[in-house]
């Protein structure tokens, strides 16, 4: 028997001893299931893993791709990648006024590593997706790009988080507020009323995990944060910095808050 081929059988034993032991989503959505799976891991529901602490165990080959996501009257494009295991959590993320998805790209990678999926959007008005900023409009956006993301074969349309800066971060929290299916928020310069959306009453509503990040010298950020902390229900994370800018930029003035948001993203979706 030949080397390539021994090799092969190894890591198709290895696929199916890691398959096993926690039953995932198959990648095929066609692919018939099994007649008789493990009798100690029910089978998935409507494509999710049965057990919270299930993590991803088929591997893939890593993807990206440019995707343009239907929206009224017109398309937002933006970048997708997947790891190398899935079903993944995934991860969206928010740029701020004047940004564009390009703003994200060390958390982009880093959270990759991670074992997330990643989706970037250029809203509208801004990057790629172009034509005239919609703050109003944004707001039915973003809930279509969760409907999207969610419907993705490689996602655990279960464990979704979502990044938002500054305007995405009020973004971020209105559409979480809605969407059960968003387990964890991560605001970067959060405001009350950016561009005229309130977030105290939607930091109320939602009832899943927080991670509130603001530089001291950036006083309308600093100033939201407690007072999103405390209408909020559920557990949250509280991030001070000093002289660290204002949304994305706090990411590259501050070189461990990508691993700290790695790291939350983990233990929390």
């Amino acid at each position: 028997m030949s080397r390539s081929i021994r090799a092969g059988l190894a890591l198709w034993a290895l696929v199916v001893l890691l398959a096993s032991a926690c039953a995932p989503t198959p990648v095929n959505p066609t692919a018939a299931p099994s007649a008789q799976p493990p009798a100690t891991v029910p089978p998935p529901v409507n494509g999710i893993y049965p057990c919270p602490t299930c993590r991803p165990t088929i591997p893939v080959a890593p993807m990206w791709q440019e995707v343009a996501i239907d929206v009224e009257g017109g398309l937002l494009r933006g970048m997708y990648w997947t790891p190398d295991y899935v079903p993944a959590p995934a991860v969206l993320l928010l740029h701020q006024n004047g940004g564009r998805k390009e703003d994200y790209a060390s958390l982009t990678q880093a959270l990759l590593k991670g074992g997330f999926a990643v989706l970037a959007i250029d809203m509208r008005g801004f990057g790629a997706t172009g034509g005239q900023p919609d703050w109003v409009k944004a707001q039915q956006d973003i809930p279509r790009v969760i409907d999207w993301l969610a419907r993705e074969a490689r996602v655990n349309s279960d464990r979704l988080g979502i990044v938002g800066a500054s305007v995405g971060s009020s973004l971020a929290l209105t559409t979480a507020a809605q969407d059960s299916r968003v387990k964890g928020v991560v605001l970067l310069s959060p405001g009350l009323d950016y561009m005229s959306i309130p977030t105290e009453p939607a930091a109320g509503q939602y009832q899943g995990a927080l991670m509130l990040v603001s530089s001291a010298e950036d006083i309308p950020a600093a100033t939201a944060v407690p007072r999103l902390a405390e209408a909020h229900p559920g557990d949250e994370k509280i991030v001070g910095l000093t002289n660290a800018g204002h949304g994305t930029a706090m990411l590259q003035a501050q070189p461990t808050l990508i691993g700290d948001i790695v790291e939350w993203l983990k233990a929390t979706l």
